[in-house]
């Protein structure tokens, strides 16, 4: 069997074995923390039934559920950043376009819009292919 090429590289079976061990590996590891996140959920949950409205003190003193939460909010801060950068690129992206658009207002904003599509649809570097005159 010819060895496997990916990116430029040559893969031999061996590689691809130890691919495979450690997909599998990686996949028992992730299986193993799914299932104490579940066990954890069922806990809190009966807790919660049982009417405690505070964590259990043996939560509140895990180390581990201290990283996961520091974790999961740090995790939420930097998208909620990153979110906030795309929309201000936005709207700086928005109030050029506006602006463009206002330096040349000879006609309605409706008039030059349509102009600006019929110069997209119409453009020389359409890639639609002719068709054959027998499918016509």
């Amino acid at each position: 069997m010819p060895p496997l090429v990916v990116r430029g590289v040559e893969r031999t079976a061996l590689d691809l074995e130890l691919d495979l061990q450690v997909v599998r590996t990686r996949h028992s590891r992730l299986r193993q923390e799914l299932q104490v996140l579940r066990e954890l959920k069922q806990q809190l949950e009966t807790a919660r039934q049982q009417g405690q409205q505070q964590l259990p003190d043996w939560v509140r003193h895990d180390d581990r559920f201290h990283t996961l939460l520091k974790q999961a909010e740090r995790q939420t801060a930097e998208e909620l950043q990153q979110e906030q950068r795309v929309e201000r690129m936005m709207r700086v992206a928005a109030k050029d376009v506006h602006k463009i658009r206002g330096q040349s207002r000879k006609e309605t904003p409706e008039m030059q819009t349509f102009r600006e599509k019929m110069a997209f649809f119409t453009r020389a570097k359409i890639n639609i292919p002719d068709l054959p005159a027998d499918d016509v």
